[in-house]
């Protein structure tokens, strides 16, 4: 069942002056990823429904993945009939695209048109947005029954997508982390034959790998912080690894004016500036850090993603086994990286909870997480998933245990970070990490400039959100 109330244009435009200019920065991870097709599997039997007086009809939204979005409609509404047969509830799958999903998953939050479940990312913001009235609903009442093997089944370190203070929203069934990637071949040729391990290291190798002909072009750069065409992403692992957050639990308080964001500037600086690894015109429109990848002319990338390795592996097969993905080096902290994801919740509204939750319990099966998995191209926190010779045939893939340990979420508590994470000129973070690492303004002045911009942001989204209930 589809839920609808109605949205006046100037609630529409204060919404999205919040949130809908990057809602999909991390969705997290851009375009959907492609996979090759995998085989079917049939679904396990679900919890025997209680008797219903009348037919029950919910409506879930999927977005797009693999290479052929009828296929992947096709794939979820037969495990939808499977699911029918065995308990009598009727799901309705249909699909929303990426872009258009984005902009009806953020007015789901001040109550507007909705199904019964969907398919979801940004939980913490999103349920800011929502303040307990509209958006993401828990389940934590019905985890004990419909998800008894939730810890034994899932790296629970990749759940975290799917929990918010204390509160159960659903499985995540889709990761995205990015991590170190370089040119093995490169490396090696200057005699490193292993990866760095950390920021010290990096930079070393950075400088062994880049060349510089005689006329002094550069033909080699050592180093990219990235391949995120989404700059200010590339800013946020950085300073995790520095023992660094951006605000408070929270989401009240801003909390970048520290001397961990002043060390992972002055070593990020440092790597274009001083050292001259780094492409001074890294940020700028058109440059591609994986493009230089691909075309000889970059060692290392400090964060890259499964779509990258994908990419690597069915368009750029003259370079099996030049290139290595792995673990990132440590930082002065820990050795984190940035986590994407998604999950299958509920929404607000739906009159029927229960059997939502039971619909999303029985389409993350082991064995429908395997085949949506496959197909797809994304990985999964299912242990079940990744245990699959899909998952370990390639060494890229086999790298993946160990990432996960040292993941981060890519979520903040404020529903204003969306909006400060936009990637453009503008942009509370791009502004930052441009005037910093760029313009070369002082650190201390930005730093404290954007510590004040992030504070006005996260203000008014509170207030924003207060209105909002007022206006229920």
């Amino acid at each position: 069942m589809t839920s609808k109330t109605t949205v006046n244009r100037r609630h529409f435009l204060r919404l999205a002056a919040v949130g809908a200019a990057a809602l999909g920065l991390a969705a997290c991870g851009g375009a959907a990823p492609t996979a090759t097709p995998a085989p079917k599997a049939a679904g396990p039997t679900p919890t025997t429904a209680p008797a219903a007086k009348t037919p029950v009809n919910i409506t879930m939204w999927t977005m797009n993945y693999g290479p052929d979005t009828a296929v992947w409609l096709q794939m979820m509404q037969d495990i939808a009939k499977s699911f029918k047969d065995k308990s009598g509830i009727s799901v309705d799958v249909q699909m929303c695209s990426w872009d258009v999903c984005r902009p009806k998953l953020l007015l789901i939050n001040q109550g507007g048109e909705h199904p019964d479940c969907a398919d979801m990312f940004w939980l913490w913001s999103n349920v800011g947005l929502g303040r307990g009235k509209y958006g993401p609903m828990p389940i934590t009442e019905y985890k004990a029954e419909l998800f008894p093997d939730l810890e034994q089944r899932f790296a629970m370190a990749g759940m975290q997508d799917g929990f918010y203070l204390n509160e159960f929203y659903g499985p995540v069934y889709r990761g995205d982390p990015r991590t170190l990637m370089y040119r093995n071949d490169v490396l090696q040729a200057v005699g490193l034959n292993k990866s760095p391990s950390t920021w010290d290291e990096l930079t070393e190798y950075a400088k062994t790998a880049q060349k510089v002909d005689k006329a002094g072009n550069v033909t080699m750069w050592g180093f990219e912080f990235g391949t995120d065409t989404t700059k200010p992403q590339q800013l946020v692992t950085y300073y995790w690894q520095a023992g660094g957050e951006f605000m408070t639990k929270d989401g009240k308080t801003a909390t970048i004016d520290n001397d961990q964001m002043r060390q992972t500037l002055k070593w990020m600086y440092d790597m274009i500036w001083t050292h001259k690894v780094v492409p001074p015109d890294f940020m700028e429109k058109g440059h591609a850090a994986f493009d230089l990848f691909t075309g000889q002319s970059l060692a290392i990338t400090g964060q890259s993603g499964i779509g990258d390795c994908n990419n690597l592996d069915q368009k750029f097969k003259e370079l099996d086994g030049k290139w290595t993905w792995d673990v990132l080096a440590t930082g002065p902290k820990n050795r984190v990286s940035y986590y994407g994801a998604g999950y299958w919740g509920v929404i607000r509204g739906t009159k029927y909870p229960y059997e939502c939750a039971k619909w999303i319990a029985y389409l993350s099966q082991d064995e429908n997480l395997i085949r949506l998995s496959q197909y797809g191209g994304f990985m999964s926190p299912n242990k079940a998933v990744m245990a699959q010779p899909f998952w370990n045939d390639r060494p890229w893939k086999k790298v993946l245990p160990k990432v996960m340990e040292q993941i981060h979420p890519s979520q903040h508590p404020s529903s204003a970070w969306s909006a400060m994470m936009v990637n453009e000129p503008g942009g509370v973070m791009y502004d930052f990490y441009y005037d910093a690492l760029v313009k070369k303004v002082d650190f201390d002045t930005v730093i404290k400039r954007t510590q004040q911009r992030m504070q006005t942001e996260m203000d008014k989204a509170a207030a924003m959100e207060q209105h909002n209930l007022s206006m229920i």
